[in-house]
């Protein structure tokens, strides 16, 4: 019922957004209709006995358009742009409500998304949840090459006002 504002992965937070960024972008996994999750990026996952650290890896074949094999740091990237950012505006803020936050400020911590080589991740949850919980919230965040967004966040910094990535979303539209 309503048409596409935009394609910024960082902004994509409705339907019919993030159903045609999703053509563009990929999560680590897909939650199917009926109810199943399926691996995109991800090749796998597991989590720990304590039920709060999950490791997720990467498909070791996934690369993004311009033939870069995608890795953890495109994933902590991803993730670390979305937590850091003070509005509510993207998925991976919303999700962030899962990790770990010892300040209990609503930003997870900066050790909550860790790289622990280049095709695996980890996750560390504030409290134990449901696999489907969890997993299913990744399955909204689409992951993001570090290599082409950094030197483009790096420019909109720069700028004179600086710009934020929020701003560039809002002023894409």
């Amino acid at each position: 019922s309503s048409g596409v504002s935009t394609l910024n992965p960082f902004w994509s937070q409705r339907f019919p957004n993030t159903q045609y960024a999703g053509l563009i972008m990929q999560p680590l996994v897909y939650r199917m209709e009926d109810g199943s999750i399926e691996p995109v990026l991800a090749a796998s996952w597991s989590v720990d006995a304590t039920e709060k650290i999950w490791t997720i890896n990467i498909d070791p074949d996934a690369t993004w358009s311009d033939g870069t094999p995608v890795t953890a740091d495109d994933v902590v990237f991803t993730y670390e742009l979305h937590y850091a950012n003070p509005g509510e505006w993207s998925q991976g803020r919303a999700n962030g409500g899962l990790m770990l936050d010892a300040n209990d400020d609503g930003v997870p911590d900066d050790d909550t998304v860790v790289k622990v080589d280049d095709k695996t991740v980890t996750f560390e949850l504030k409290d134990t949840y449901a696999a489907r919980i969890f997993l299913s919230s990744l399955s909204t965040v689409f992951i993001c090459p570090e290599h082409i967004w950094q030197p483009k966040i790096t420019a909109l910094a720069a700028m004179d006002p600086p710009i934020d990535i929020e701003q560039y979303a809002l002023e894409e539209e």
